[in-house]
């Protein structure tokens, strides 16, 4: 025969648990919901309840209980909702092919995919395979080769042992170490072909060091000697700079309505197209040969007026 006490505990244990799982799905609930709900007394709601209001799990205003939102299942499926919607939108966007599977892989969780909006375009990823062998050579640690195709159409052989893949402006490159050249380099991914996994780990002890100089490189411009320009905005330029985080750009000094900065760079490009953006409220201080450069692109964009 079972003990009385040990069958009342697990009675009340299973109506204790039922209980919480009733409030972390949201609602207030009175006295009398609860005793209709679960088929007993006044005092055995009261007795249940006390001990969660002892533990902070639910709350009571007036003859109400509710659970405090932190508790509750639905705040944090609401939360990895709107996280993986946001997830899904950027996915669908490098993606298109993708849309029509995503959406019936997460019906559930990325049912707000089209409400986020960005202001930035990801380049299209025609060829998935591509990125799928250079993931797996990153997973497994092995080297890859591949004919990569340069902007003026010249095709060469590469063998790289690829790091990371990175998005730069909207443009997606892998970081890998050229085994010819003996260098980091960024191949844009759109241009390479023929890509095929090898099976040997050509880096050996260099691996941990060059994973780490991979992490820190923030554009496609990619140079061993990495040069430095300061900055000087003003006006509404302060607000909008000082909102955005940008891994190459350091704030020195903050004036209120003047910022100092100091960027780091691999290709003039950066600077210009960063101080373009910008104009009239941003200047390069003490670096004559952007100057010079930034007043003749100026000049030329003027006169094709």
């Amino acid at each position: 025969m079972k003990n009385l006490s040990t069958m009342t505990y697990t009675k009340a244990q299973k109506r204790f648990e039922k209980i919480h799982q009733l409030f972390s799905m949201g609602g207030n609930y009175k006295t009398k919901d609860l005793m209709d709900i679960f088929n007993c007394s006044d005092n055995t709601i009261l007795n249940d309840t006390r001990d969660m209001r002892k533990k902070g799990l639910i709350c009571k205003v007036g003859h109400s209980y509710y659970m405090p939102e932190e508790f509750r299942v639905n705040t944090l499926l609401d939360n990895a909702d709107m996280g993986l919607s946001m997830i899904s939108s950027m996915f669908v966007k490098a993606l298109p092919q993708m849309k029509d599977y995503l959406d019936g892989m997460l019906v559930q969780r990325a049912k707000n995919s089209d409400i986020f909006r960005f202001d930035f375009n990801l380049e299209t990823i025609n060829d998935v395979n591509i990125i799928s062998k250079i993931v797996a050579a990153i997973n497994t640690k092995v080297a890859i080769s591949f004919t990569y195709s340069s902007k003026n159409g010249k095709k060469s052989d590469k063998n790289a042992y690829p790091l990371s893949i990175s998005n730069f402006d909207g443009f997606w490159y892998v970081i890998a170490y050229d085994l010819e050249k003996g260098s980091l380099r960024t191949y844009h991914i759109e241009q390479i072909n023929d890509i095929e996994t090898l099976e040997d780990d050509f880096l050996g002890s260099k691996r941990e060091k060059l994973e780490k100089e991979a992490k820190n490189i923030h554009s496609a411009w990619y140079k061993t000697d990495v040069k430095t320009v300061k900055l000087k905005v003003v006006d509404v330029g302060v607000e909008y700079i000082k909102r955005k985080s940008y891994p190459n750009i350091t704030i020195e000094e903050d004036k209120g309505t003047e910022l100092y900065l100091q960027m780091t760079y691999y290709n003039n490009i950066e600077v210009l197209n960063f101080v373009k953006r910008w104009l009239p409220y941003i200047k390069i201080i003490d670096h004559k040969e952007l100057n010079m450069e930034l007043k003749n692109l100026l000049k030329i964009s003027i006169e094709n007026l």
